[in-house]
């Protein structure tokens, strides 16, 4: 087999291979990659301009609201409404059934 054969039958099977990852990403996973590439403050205007004042929460022992006060949370979340991240919290979540040993 040549080099470029090869060359092109390796770039073939990575890129096959990243594609179909990307498409099996849980909801979970794609969530905390938009938080990672977020702008606040130009999602915050955004959100305001089409009357959406939905907060982010995250979870963790309990859910909270980043940047409020803890003592307002609930408060809050009767007067604009509260959307928790998935994948935020401090429980691990097993992919794989339990299997007894």
């Amino acid at each position: 087999m040549s080099l470029l054969r090869f060359l092109s039958v390796l770039f073939l099977a990575l890129t096959t291979q990243s594609t179909v990852a990307a498409e099996t990403e849980p909801e979970e996973v794609r969530q905390l990659r938009w938080v990672q590439q977020a702008n606040p403050i130009t999602d915050a205007e955004a959100a305001v301009e089409r009357k959406n004042f939905v907060l982010l929460g995250v979870r963790g022992y309990t859910w909270t609201i980043p940047g409020t006060e803890e003592s307002r949370k609930f408060e809050y979340r009767e007067k604009y409404g509260v959307k928790l991240l998935e994948g935020t919290g401090d429980v691990i979540l097993r992919v794989r059934a339990w299997t007894p040993y």
